[in-house]
């Protein structure tokens, strides 16, 4: 598995011996390694969690406060403003749009929820999206 390799070689860079925060960073990325897994096991393309994980892991480095790492941890699921939808500081659109997904594989999107996914479809894989929508 691709991530677990990520995650041993990017974990010294998260820890550090003197770092107030040091147990919340490892239980904070042990929780996205362990969101990174699911999305594995469900069969998510490898370099979209390779993205989720790469962008997670650097702000769980970064993070100055315990409030700053619950976000980070959190999925990525925007908020509908009834006129669009807004993102979080630590938003990951990669992750969105995997969310979108799996959603869309439990039930049919609403036309806004399809809107959205596609919006993001188009961001991530231009030319299959270019071509889904041709035929």
């Amino acid at each position: 598995m691709m991530f677990f390799f990520f995650f041993i070689k990017r974990a010294e860079a998260v820890l550090n011996a003197e770092d107030k925060l040091a147990g919340e960073r490892l239980a904070a990325a042990a929780k996205v390694m362990q969101y990174a897994r699911i999305y594995q096991e469900d069969g998510i393309l490898t370099w979209l969690v390779d993205r989720v994980l790469e962008k997670k892991l650097g702000w769980i480095k970064a993070a100055h406060t315990k409030a700053e790492l619950a976000e980070i941890v959190k999925p990525s699921v925007p908020h509908y403003t009834g006129g669009g939808f807004s993102e979080g500081k630590y938003h990951v659109r990669e992750e969105e749009m995997l969310l979108w997904s799996q959603a869309s594989l439990q039930a049919p999107l609403n036309r806004v929820g399809y809107e959205r996914y596609m919006e993001l479809f188009r961001e991530f894989f231009p030319k299959e999206a270019e071509k889904i929508l041709k035929d």
